[in-house]
């Protein structure tokens, strides 16, 4: 019978004074690949020139606020919990912190060039960051000599889950037989490739083969990275001069334009009529406590600190936990004026920052980076005798490769390990490899770029 303290790899004791999902909790925050996220993209590039969010900052306010609708959760709703098989706030934490890990550098723009680039050269599953997450707490990360991957308990890689599903696959299609020829469906979001189908099937090894519900502790964690870059991405275009909150506050004709803006796009949010979701946004626009531009000024700072507080406050307070899911397949139970609001809030950051002009020629430079960089490392990886222009660990990745499998590498293990390569990167050190490669600006001999 499985348990949720099980570990794929049994060499591993649980000693001392922590729990195991206290253990797993550590690993991630002592990774690598954690602290690599403190140079990755958030909305806009963390070059230093504005205190903006990072993906570092973002996946730790994601964290405190998972945990906390965790322990409110156990406080309110203890025979939910208990029901429930265990919300814990540890496990929650862990799938908080590890839910980021696969986010490549330059943001969403790099998910989609790197999963359009993998396509292209035939591999089905391509790239989406939150399959990459759970490949590197399962293959690529590195905590024993002996096992790889951080080797998480079934609770906590479970918990990471917040789409347990491949790319492709028939609804309900066991996983075992993914590759048998059927009718297939195909999804936006998916939480795995086919390389990490066992460490699949162990996480999920308490649900029905075929059964592609969230647990109830990936949906916190999953409403939790709603609340927070809803409140922080608001926060920060603020704080820069991008988000007229105080504007917002006190005209609503500005309101409407963002109103009918954001429902002429296809609304992917649930509620009872677009009039709903339209007045519940100017109530909050009016209830704004702004009434200009951003200074910071000491009671400006403290006003936004309070607006902050209060609507994670309320937000958290507004998640009620059911012992069953409804017909949406959730454990939770959200007020429906609390998820407009949260919906209305991002896209705010869309309407204001994503689609403006000046990020638009940022991006098309990162795409081009990114696309020139695929294609040498995918040469690279062609010759062994140019693996030298590969990262350390991503050749050593190869090599691994290569003794596991006793022959010549597969095409698609080589662009793996190339998608590997580019999504393990901060923003900067993929612009320096971009130069050094390109010869833009090659550099000194002792200049060295460890990723």
């Amino acid at each position: 019978m499985c348990k949720r303290a099980d570990r794929r790899h049994a060499n591993e004791h649980d000693e001392g004074q922590r729990t195991p999902w206290q253990r797993d909790r550590d690993a991630i925050l002592y990774n690598s690949a954690f602290r690599r996220l403190a140079g990755v993209t958030q909305v806009v590039s963390p070059d230093g020139s504005q205190v903006y969010h990072n993906r570092l900052t973002h996946t730790l306010e994601v964290a405190q606020i998972a945990q906390r609708i965790a322990q409110y959760f156990n406080a309110v709703f203890p025979q939910e919990c208990e029901d429930l098989g265990g919300v814990d706030p540890d496990v929650i934490e862990t799938a908080a912190l590890a839910h980021d890990l696969g986010h490549p550098p330059f943001g969403h723009i790099a998910e989609k060039e790197l999963n359009k680039a993998l396509v292209n050269k035939g591999l089905v599953c391509g790239y989406e960051g939150n399959a990459q997450s759970f490949r590197i707490l399962t293959k690529l990360a590195v905590r024993r000599e002996d096992t790889r991957g951080l080797n998480l308990t079934r609770a906590s890689l479970n918990a990471t889950l917040k789409y347990p599903w491949l790319q492709e696959e028939d609804q309900g299609q066991s996983v075992a037989n993914a590759d048998q020829p059927a009718k297939r469906q195909k999804h936006k979001k998916w939480g795995f490739y086919q390389s990490e189908v066992d460490d699949f099937a162990f996480a999920r090894a308490a649900f029905d083969d075929g059964d592609r519900s969230r647990s109830v502790e990936a949906q916190i964690m999953d409403w939790a990275d709603d609340i927070a870059y809803s409140i922080h991405d608001t926060e920060d275009f603020y704080r820069a001069g991008l988000i007229p909150l105080g504007h917002l506050a006190t005209n609503v004709n500005a309101v409407n334009t963002i109103v009918e803006e954001v429902l002429s796009q296809k609304i992917d949010i649930q509620t009872h009529s677009t009039t709903d979701l339209a007045e519940t946004f100017r109530q909050l626009c009016g209830s704004l406590p702004f009434s200009g531009p951003y200074e910071p000024t000491r009671d400006q700072r403290a006003m936004l600190r309070g607006f902050t507080s209060d609507f994670i406050g309320r937000y958290v307070m507004g998640t009620k936990l059911r012992d069953k899911t409804n017909q949406e397949g959730s454990f939770l139970e959200i007020d429906d004026e609390i998820k407009m609001q949260v919906f209305m809030l991002k896209k705010l950051t869309w309407h204001f920052v994503i689609k403006g002009r000046s990020l638009a020629g940022v991006q098309h430079g990162q795409r081009h980076a990114l696309e020139t960089l695929f294609a040498i490392f995918a040469n690279a990886t062609a010759n062994e005798s140019d693996w030298a222009i590969l990262p350390t660990r991503n050749r050593d990745e190869l090599d691994c490769l290569k003794r596991e499998h006793g022959s010549d590498l597969s095409e698609a293990d080589r662009l793996r390990v190339v998608a590997d390569t580019i999504a393990g990167m901060t923003d900067q050190q993929a612009i320096l490899m971009y130069h050094r490669l390109t010869g833009t600006s090659m550099g000194s001999l002792l200049d060295s770029i460890v990723v």
